[in-house]
C-alpha cells in the first residue's frame, strides 16, 4: 500500500511539473527576427491581422527600442499575446 501511495505521489509530481512547463511556454512571448524592409506595422499585421497597430509590439520591446521607427535587421522582437 505504501508503494502505491509513493508511486501515485511521484506520478502527480510529474504531472504538476509538465503543467508548469506548459504554462511557462504559453505565457512566454513569441519572438520575431527583423528582416530587411520590415516595419513594426507590417509585423503587427502579420501577427494580429490587417489594420493592427504596432503599439503592443513597441511596448513589449521598449527595452531595446527607443522609437517605433528604430528597428534594425537582426533584432529579436518579443511578440506579445494578442
Amino acid at each position: 500500500m505504501e508503494k502505491d501511495a509513493k508511486k501515485a505521489a511521484e506520478e502527480m509530481a510529474a504531472q504538476v511539473h509538465k503543467a508548469r512547463d506548459f504554462e511557462a511556454k504559453a505565457a512566454a512571448p513569441e519572438t520575431y527576427t527583423v528582416k530587411a524592409g520590415d516595419t513594426l506595422t507590417a509585423i503587427a499585421e502579420k501577427y494580429f491581422g490587417p489594420g493592427a497597430s504596432y503599439d503592443k509590439i513597441f511596448e513589449a520591446n521598449k527595452d531595446i527600442l527607443d522609437s517605433p521607427d528604430d528597428i534594425k535587421v537582426g533584432q529579436e522582437l518579443k511578440i506579445p499575446k494578442s
